[in-house]
């Protein structure tokens, strides 16, 4: 900086290492100058850090104006959304922040369909629920009676009960969703042991069922296709590869081997 004063990355960065030691308002300063010359790809990302700045030294119009620009400039991103319905809720506008949020889980949804990394993809997705989860739970606080000293009690406020149910069942779809998620990004685990036991034993159908069963569960469509042929080529007569062929895109090639490099897991958990 003391050689260019104007230099994106450097005033990025360190508005980056303030923002972490939560120094707000010098982060703010340098992310600020780091606007002046950010490059295509880091404006939402510069964006959506100076708006937590903006939030976390008070100046909100300023977080809302540049949380909006972030979303202008990439209307995918995830970071830009969060901060948006943090803003939104901490306004208790909660349902503009349900309605970010309801965006959010779907953006993230759709991103797992043509996410070459499933695993992270699941785990945001997994994140974005969690993301209404905290919005439906601090608006459903507010439909609760509160004692003298803040505690939100389990009693209902008068006339509030419809709409605290209809919440509490909101928030029970996304605790069934997260569990859901939790165990398929726990079959990437399982993937790992069907992959090594492939390298062991190739010519086994069983193992190459199991694990095209492992890749539909974990939503890797186009591999679990060509490893259930794969099974077919070494058992024409198997029903299994055949019925879950049936609701999976054509194989484009039989697998002679994993989808990816084969991993050597331990046996312990």
């Amino acid at each position: 900086i003391k050689l260019q004063p104007a230099d994106f990355r450097a005033n990025f960065g360190l508005g980056q290492i303030q923002f972490r030691s939560r120094s707000y308002r010098q982060a703010q300063a340098y992310l600020e100058i780091a606007a002046r010359s950010a490059p295509k790809y880091k404006e939402a990302e510069r964006y959506a850090r100076l708006a937590q700045c903006c939030r976390a030294t008070g100046l909100k119009p300023q977080a809302y104006a540049a949380v909006k620009k972030a979303i202008a400039v990439d209307p995918a991103s995830r970071e830009a959304h969060e901060v948006n319905i943090s803003l939104l809720s901490s306004d208790r506008n909660f349902d503009q922040a349900l309605v970010e949020a309801d965006a959010l889980v779907e953006l993230n949804r759709e991103a797992v369909r043509t996410a070459s990394n499933k695993r992270e993809a699941l785990a945001k997705l997994h994140g974005a629920h969690n993301i209404r989860l905290s919005v439906l739970q601090a608006f459903g606080n507010t439909l609760f009676q509160v004692t003298p000293d803040g505690t939100v009690t389990d009693r209902v406020l008068e006339g509030r009960k419809p709409e605290a149910a209809a919440i509490i069942k909101r928030v029970m779809d996304d605790y069934i969703v997260m569990n859901d998620l939790n165990r398929t990004i726990q079959y990437f685990t399982i993937i790992a042991f069907a992959e090594r036991v492939i390298g062991m034993t190739p010519n086994d159908p069983d193992a190459w069922l199991k694990l095209g069963m492992l890749y539909r569960n974990t939503f890797q469509d186009q591999a679990a296709a060509n490893v259930f042929a794969r099974v077919l080529e070494l058992d024409p007569e198997n029903q299994a590869a055949k019925q879950e062929l049936l609701t999976l895109p054509p194989p484009t090639r039989a697998a002679t081997q994993p989808a990816r490099a084969i991993r050597q897991p331990t046996l312990s958990p």
